[in-house]
């Protein structure tokens, strides 16, 4: 998961608004609330916990390289607060044993509770990326786990967290724009203060999932509570799932498959083909939906991202797909041959 993140983070790297990313992560100071420095490792340079984790979750999310469990993208701060907290207090858990396993134990509980929040929320009008809450509830767990926080403090870190969980528009989401970076960035410094303010003594309301005027009622059509037990016995970690491509996960196999006709058949013009069907499964097909909000702007890779025709078209014509196929300058100089796949794609909801 680490290792995922990381690489999904260097591959932000290639986007034009990375330096302001890094620029405003530097500027929240090496020390400061977070402690001493932490490092961000596509760059190898140290700035505060707060920028590491601004940095990374937002570099991350770029090309929606990131990874998956069920049910949830979760190490944009799972992966990362733990570390960098760890780092900064003195106690580099990549040279000290003892602060390995602590990092380690605070980021499985951060997935677990992450991962089992957002089965538990999964009949809802959020889903996937659009779940910034888990990152609020994440990183304050996983700050909770290394500062050594009791049970009741550590509940009210999550009740601190869950104040005011953030409700993500589509639009802002889906806009070529720089606007989805910061949907887990911004939600884990909340988490931050959170546990913060809990381990000051500060207390929160504890049954904001119970109450019938709480999470649940906000946030779900169809709440699953008993997805938030079993814990020590059930592991969601277990299914983690990492992208092979910079795609929404559930394009994976389309782009597989749309990898495996090119090598078989070798370097394809789109005028040679009649048509392609592409079989998806529900989620696939309400990812490609609501991709529709982006209209007929000019393609970004955010755009791309989301669209299951753009994406299959991209990988179509490039034979594979790569970070440097969604640069602005990559799709501008290959518009006209995207565009001349795209018409010809059409996407079948499936059962198979």
């Amino acid at each position: 998961q680490r290792l995922s993140v990381w690489g999904g983070a260097a591959a932000g790297m290639a986007l034009p608004c990375a330096g302001k990313v890094l620029a405003v992560a530097r500027d929240l100071g090496l020390s400061g609330r977070g402690g001493g420095g932490a490092t961000f490792v596509p760059t190898g340079e140290r700035m505060g916990v707060r920028g590491v984790v601004l940095a990374t979750g937002a570099l991350a999310t770029a090309f929606d390289f990131d990874e998956i469990v069920l049910v949830g993208h979760t190490g944009q701060t799972a992966a990362v607060v733990p570390w960098a907290l760890l780092e900064a207090a003195g106690d580099d858990p990549t040279a000290d044993r003892a602060a390995y396993e602590r990092a380690v134990v605070a980021q499985v509980a951060a997935v677990e509770v992450m991962g089992r929040l957002g089965l538990a929320t999964f009949f809802g009008p959020q889903n996937g990326q659009m779940l910034p809450y888990l990152h609020q509830v994440g990183a304050a767990i996983a700050a909770a786990k290394v500062w050594g926080l009791d049970s009741a403090a550590t509940a009210n870190a999550m009740g601190l967290a869950l104040l005011a969980p953030p409700a993500p528009l589509w639009p802002a989401f889906l806009s070529p724009r720089d606007t989805k970076l910061f949907i887990t960035a911004l939600p884990a410094q909340t988490g931050l203060d959170a546990a913060l303010l809990a381990r000051a003594g500060i207390t929160a309301a504890l049954d904001a999932f119970d109450h019938p005027h709480g999470f649940f009622q906000r946030f779900t059509t169809l709440a699953v509570p008993n997805a938030l037990t079993g814990f020590g016995r059930a592991f969601v970690l277990d299914t983690l799932s990492v992208k092979a491509w910079p795609a929404c996960w559930y394009f994976q196999t389309a782009i597989q498959a749309a990898r495996d006709i090119v090598q078989k058949t070798g370097p394809l013009a789109a005028d040679a083909v009649r048509a392609v069907t592409v079989d998806a499964n529900l989620l696939a097909c309400a990812v490609d939906a609501h991709s529709a909000i982006l209209g007929d702007e000019a393609l970004t890779p955010n755009r791309v991202n989301f669209s299951l025709p753009l994406t299959v078209a991209v990988t179509l014509l490039k034979g594979d797909l790569h970070v440097r196929d969604l640069s602005d300058d990559a799709l501008a100089a290959s518009t006209k041959e995207i565009s001349e796949w795209n018409r010809r794609i059409t996407v079948k909801h499936s059962l198979d």
